[in-house]
């Protein structure tokens, strides 16, 4: 009998971050606790999800081997993810525990904000593995090309129209609220598609499985940081908006796709 590709440990891990997702979604739409509740639920499954992710991925990275060209890009992607986790908790306990409005920007910025550097270092460190087997440059230029257009489309949909001419914004909110995007786009998005291009030039197929993950999570985590930024812009921002989901959301296809990474190096991957 040839062994099942997707494992179960790999289906119930990523069940059980959806099912938290799901579980907070209920929570906040139906107000369960009052306006204090939904601010819990919300930033509290956030961080739970987002620290799953962290650990998974830290133990894929182990499992894998830190030290070799297939672990090593999960132990990046997993420092950034647990660099999220950590900001993320700060904003709950500055928003649930101490009952204050987070600052923005604020402490919880330079952790969400180092994730990107790391992630795009653990995503090119994997494309950058093959360079002795194809030629890189045509994924690299598709990748870039793609920077260009989608930097493009939120200077003219977010930047120009919002962020950029906002009445009583501070410079570093400006600032902030311009980063976020566009870290999004060349450290997260376009690192990605780099990727995808490489495992499509030497055949795609399973190999191409976990960074199809990644790319779900990165176009996510984008576009819950668009969100925030405009809404943060026009001070319309609240915990458990829509946009909060997107950021557990993502983790949650980043640890799917060290999860993968793991079943495609196993042969007989283990039933839990």
């Amino acid at each position: 009998m040839t062994p099942a590709i997707i494992s179960r440990r790999t289906i119930t891990v990523f069940g059980a971050a959806l099912a938290t997702l799901v579980l907070v979604f209920v929570f906040v739409t139906l107000r369960v606790g009052g306006d204090l509740g939904v601010v819990a639920a919300s930033d509290i499954g956030e961080t739970v999800v987002v620290a799953l992710a962290a650990l998974v991925l830290f133990d894929s990275a182990r499992r894998l081997g830190v030290g070799t060209s297939l672990g090593r890009p999960w132990l990046l992607v997993a420092s950034g993810a647990a660099s999220f986790a950590v900001g993320d908790a700060i904003w709950a306990f500055i928003e649930v525990g101490m009952g204050q409005e987070v600052p923005y920007p604020g402490l919880p910025d330079a952790f969400y904000l180092l994730e990107y550097p790391l992630v795009a270092m653990g995503v090119l460190s994997a494309g950058l593995a093959f360079r002795g087997l194809i030629p890189l440059k045509r994924p690299a230029v598709l990748a870039v090309a793609l920077g260009v257009v989608a930097t493009a489309g939120i200077y003219v949909g977010l930047l120009a129209p919002a962020v950029l001419t906002a009445p009583d914004v501070s410079a570093g909110e400006r600032l902030l609220s311009a980063l976020y995007p566009l870290a999004d786009t060349w450290l997260m998005v376009v690192p990605a598609v780099f990727v995808l291009g490489v495992v499509s030039m030497l055949g795609g197929g399973r190999l191409a499985w976990p960074w199809i993950a990644v790319g779900v999570g990165a176009v996510l985590i984008a576009a819950s940081d668009i969100g925030y930024s405009w809404l943060a812009t026009y001070d319309l921002y609240e915990s458990g908006a829509i946009v909060d989901y997107g950021w557990g959301l993502g983790h949650a296809f980043m640890m799917l796709c060290a999860l993968i990474a793991r079943d495609l190096a196993d042969p007989q991957p283990p039933a839990a």
